[in-house]
């Protein structure tokens, strides 16, 4: 048994690699049947954040948003920008379209399209 333990040390390299020991690289993501049993998942999207004062700040999130834009302060705007926002708040009010119906039909311009005409 010490024989042929010691021939596979002094083995050519490409026989120790097929009798090599070390394990498979194991992780959350190693089965493709199940799901994955990790609480805090690797992968987080690139976000941008912007404040209220327009400036911007990269940031990671769970969830794959493009860009997050924080509310803003009503109290610290003037009163005119205060109106303003609240007024887009609200919601429009829908117009309402009336069809007009032309009734000035006249069956004599077409009496010439329903003329049979005779074949000789």
């Amino acid at each position: 048994m010490s024989s042929i333990l010691q021939r596979l040390q002094n083995a050519k390299p490409t026989l120790q690699i097929a009798f090599s020991t070390s394990s498979a690289n194991l992780n959350a993501y190693r089965a493709s049947l199940g799901k994955i049993r990790r609480e805090k998942y690797i992968k987080e999207y690139e976000t941008i954040i912007m404040y209220a004062d327009g400036s911007t700040a990269p940031a990671r999130t769970k969830e794959p948003r493009h860009f997050i834009q924080f509310p803003v302060n009503l109290s610290s705007l003037s009163e005119d920008d205060r109106r303003q926002r609240l007024a887009a708040r609200k919601p429009k009010a829908k117009k309402i379209k009336q069809e007009i119906i032309d009734d000035n039909f006249d069956l004599n311009q077409y009496t010439s399209m329903f003329n049979k005409r005779k074949t000789s």
